[in-house]
């Protein structure tokens, strides 16, 4: 299981890597999302995201925090407790 959470950390983190200055910043991801982009904006969004995987990802984790802000999900404890852990190794690097 260690080896297959590390792969997809690897790839998260290449993923990262994909960052350019032209990318869009979590407030345009975050209004691209809820449809509130001025028209030139999304435009501009919009083929950005055509092209870029980092974008793309990342409008991917708004949507799902903007679904789960609104639909709450139980989370067993022996899951939480395992991500707090994730999260506790992720902040040692």
């Amino acid at each position: 299981m260690d080896t297959f959470e590390a792969g997809i950390r690897d790839i998260l983190n290449e993923i990262d890597k994909l960052r350019t200055p032209g990318c869009l910043d979590s407030i345009s991801i975050g209004l691209f999302t809820e449809g509130k982009l001025p028209d030139k904006e999304k435009r501009r969004a919009e083929g950005h995201l055509l092209s870029c995987l980092y974008c793309l990802k990342q409008l991917s984790d708004m949507k799902q925090l903007l679904y789960y802000r609104k639909h709450p999900a139980a989370v067993s404890p022996g899951l939480l407790d395992r991500l707090k852990a994730l999260d506790r190794q992720s902040g040692d690097k």
